[in-house]
């Protein structure tokens, strides 16, 4: 199926390479310092985290315990992508407007 951009541009994007050692660049900045426990928590609305496999910056086991913690998290998790999916390929399009309709749905 085309992509937003057309099948063309979007089979020369490589997405694994678009965050390559973020986490290194970023330094200090990267690191647990910053406690958002107490943020995230506070979220009560259905909540979409997507996460590509490859992230330096959301490793997964943080992304699992986001989704134990939130009240209605789904956790979806896309194999060969670094840290933040383009949502440029069907089935990442898909994950999200199905969420959202499902969302919809339930709120209704």
């Amino acid at each position: 199926m085309p992509g937003a951009l057309g099948d063309e541009r979007v089979d020369r994007i490589d997405h694994r390479r678009r965050d390559p050692g973020l986490a290194r660049e970023l330094g200090d900045r990267a690191d647990d310092r910053v406690d958002l426990w107490q943020t995230w928590d506070a979220v009560e609305c259905p909540t979409l985290v997507l996460r590509g496999a490859e992230s330096d910056l959301l490793p997964e086991s943080t992304a699992r315990r986001m989704q134990e913690r939130g009240p209605r998290v789904k956790l979806a998790e896309f194999a060969g992508i670094g840290h933040a999916p383009w949502l440029m390929s069907i089935d990442q399009i898909e994950m999200v407007a199905d969420f959202i309709l499902a969302t919809e749905r339930r709120m209704s």
